[in-house]
């Protein structure tokens, strides 16, 4: 049995129950193999063709890793036109959301509105609790009516006075909760979207530069010129935005 190396003649140990195994030669680092002749060189074309359905678990684990999320984020950002329009949409996007984000959070907005509506509700309901309350006053006599009239009148008068009081500081009473609860939602909200303007004026800024790095990519692509010229001129209007909004020219 052969028992030395085909390339640099090395020699090893290797006996009839050694067939079948493969070994490297540490001498010149050939692939050998083991075989009813002795060592014999292992060639890559021995080893068993697959026809592409191996379902063995290391075969399962190289196609997961071949078809991994770098191709499929690749391919995706290509089916949706390339890095410039993948910058150029979210850029869109968070102008968009934080724009209307700042309009709705601005002084008097649409969130400031809501919780003072909440609270003139709440105020509207104890006025229509007190106007109902109030019910019928005691008709008043003429005045050339008798002495005994006008008495009943007067105690009539001041017993109405007195059970509108009463009920005026019940129903005080029952609204003071309800209506101070709204007053600080109102309070609250202004403070929120005060604290809010600055987390939306981050996201413009943001916005603004997806915007600009998707218009430089658009300018610097060999595609429509008519793209490249449109993607120029919204460039051009970003910073003229910025500029305005900076330099206190908008003022």
């Amino acid at each position: 049995m052969n028992n030395a190396c085909p390339s640099c003649d090395a020699v090893y140990a290797v006996t009839a129950k050694d067939v079948g195994r493969k070994i490297k030669c540490k001498k010149c680092g050939a692939a050998l193999r083991v075989d009813d002749e002795g060592l014999v060189e292992d060639s890559p074309s021995t080893a068993p063709a697959s026809n592409g359905n191996d379902d063995s678990p290391g075969t399962k684990k190289r196609r997961r890793f071949s078809a991994g999320g770098g191709v499929k984020f690749g391919e995706l950002i290509e089916k949706v036109g390339g890095v410039p329009t993948a910058l150029f949409g979210f850029g869109v996007f968070l102008t968009i959301w934080f724009f209307f984000q700042q309009t709705i959070s601005a002084p008097n907005g649409a969130s400031d509105n809501r919780s003072k509506a909440a609270a003139l509700r709440v105020k509207l309901e104890q006025d229509q609790e007190l106007r109902k309350a109030e019910g019928e006053p005691p008709e008043q006599p003429e005045l050339d009516a008798d002495a005994k009239a006008l008495e009943t009148y007067s105690n009539a008068k001041k017993e109405y006075d007195k059970t509108l009081l009463k009920k005026r500081k019940e129903i005080d009473k029952k609204f003071k909760k309800p209506l101070n609860e709204a007053n600080d939602d109102y309070t609250l909200s202004q403070i929120s979207n005060a604290r809010g303007m600055w987390w939306d004026q981050y996201g413009l800024m943001f916005g603004f530069l997806f915007l600009s790095f998707g218009c430089i990519g658009y300018i610097r692509s060999e595609g429509n010129l008519v793209l490249r010229i449109v993607a120029g001129a919204i460039l051009t209007l970003l910073f003229l935005v910025v500029f305005t909004k900076f330099s206190g020219c908008s003022r």
